[in-house]
């Protein structure tokens, strides 16, 4: 059932890049019913393993990565799953709850469908 759940997902998040809220899987956490995400990591690259040793979440930087990552098939996609260059991302800063992740250029990295 798991398996088949996964397949079904994968399929429309291949058709569709940006699902609709309603589209997304859903997990009920108590009180309320929340999305359901999640991402692949890889190992960390020099940059990141001072603050996570162990991975770090793959990154697809380019337009062309994301059009292969969504449609191509596995042999050809996998190679995407890696760490990110050293030079893609800087450490801004470090807070109790959290870290702010930007650019070489010092902007801020936000989740972008490109």
């Amino acid at each position: 059932m798991v398996c088949a759940r996964r397949k079904q997902a994968s399929n429309v998040l291949r058709r569709n890049p940006r699902p609709s809220v309603a589209e997304r899987p859903k997990v009920k956490d108590g009180l309320t019913t929340d999305d359901l995400y999640g991402f692949l990591t890889t190992d960390p690259n020099e940059v990141v393993q001072p603050i996570h040793e162990k991975a770090m979440p793959v990154l697809l930087l380019t337009k062309e990565d994301t059009d292969i990552w969504l449609n191509a098939p596995w042999e050809e996609a996998q190679h995407l799953a890696r760490p990110a260059p050293n030079k893609a991302i800087m450490v801004a800063s470090c807070e109790a709850y959290g870290l702010s992740v930007v650019t070489t250029a010092g902007e801020p990295t936000e989740p972008s469908f490109l």
